[in-house]
């Protein structure tokens, strides 16, 4: 069963739809699907121009980001918002809790009411279903170049990573190295690694002392 996952609020076409597309790629979908506001008679509505206005925002985006594998379809909504509220309210009775009021079931009204425009593109099977696509060809064009463009930036980007591992690798295989010859050294002299390395210490720490002795000024002047 569809689950909703944030409800989108105050945002223009172009940054809704940046919003939707990470949202598709962070949950790793296949498809997206509007719903389609019309009348009770199956006609389109005012609100039905703005969605598939939003709709070629939104196919630009995918377009650009996720190249022509992925589908933005239109579903008709007809009567979900009703169903929702419904839900709602049963679910409130079976709870025995208040029933919300309008306005409080509005953000949740609009979340079920998206699961259900699912729900129901899932049971038809998605016949029916109104696919989008580009009302002017140089879009399409100018899409698939910046698609180009987005594979050529991840494969680069992979690159990176691998050299980045790489030059980790290859850190952490120096200084086991490093460890191991301090360990054999260490194994030689019949000591341990630690102490060839308090060794190496005081014996700098001697050569200091001697050259200091050596910078004293006789006059009682202090170390020069």
């Amino acid at each position: 069963r569809p689950r909703p996952l944030a409800i989108l609020a105050n945002l223009n076409d172009t940054s809704l739809s940046t919003a939707v597309v990470n949202t598709f790629l962070s949950e790793r979908a296949t498809n997206i699907v509007l719903g389609l506001p019309l009348y009770k008679n199956g006609t389109a509505s005012p609100q039905s121009d703005v969605t598939r206005t939003f709709g070629q925002h939104l196919l630009k985006e995918v377009r650009s980001r996720c190249g022509t594998n992925v589908e933005v379809v239109l579903w008709d909504e007809r009567y979900t918002s009703k169903e929702a509220a419904s839900r709602i309210t049963a679910e409130a009775m079976a709870k025995n809790v208040r029933i919300p009021s309008a306005s409080d079931m509005s953000g949740e009204l609009d979340a079920d009411a998206a699961c259900i425009i699912l729900e129901d593109y899932y049971a038809e099977l998605g016949v029916d279903a109104e696919r989008i696509q580009f009302d002017n060809a140089t879009i399409a064009m100018e899409c698939k170049e910046r698609y180009k463009e987005t594979l050529e930036q991840m494969e680069n980007d992979r690159k990176r990573m691998m050299e980045e591992r790489e030059r980790g690798r290859n850190a952490r295989q120096e200084m086991m190295e490093r460890v191991k010859r301090e360990e054999e050294e260490a194994a030689r002299s019949g000591g341990d690694a630690s102490e060839v390395g308090r060794k190496k210490k005081k014996k700098k720490k001697k050569k200091s002392d001697e050259q200091g002795d050596e910078d004293i000024d006789p006059t009682g002047g202090g170390i020069s």
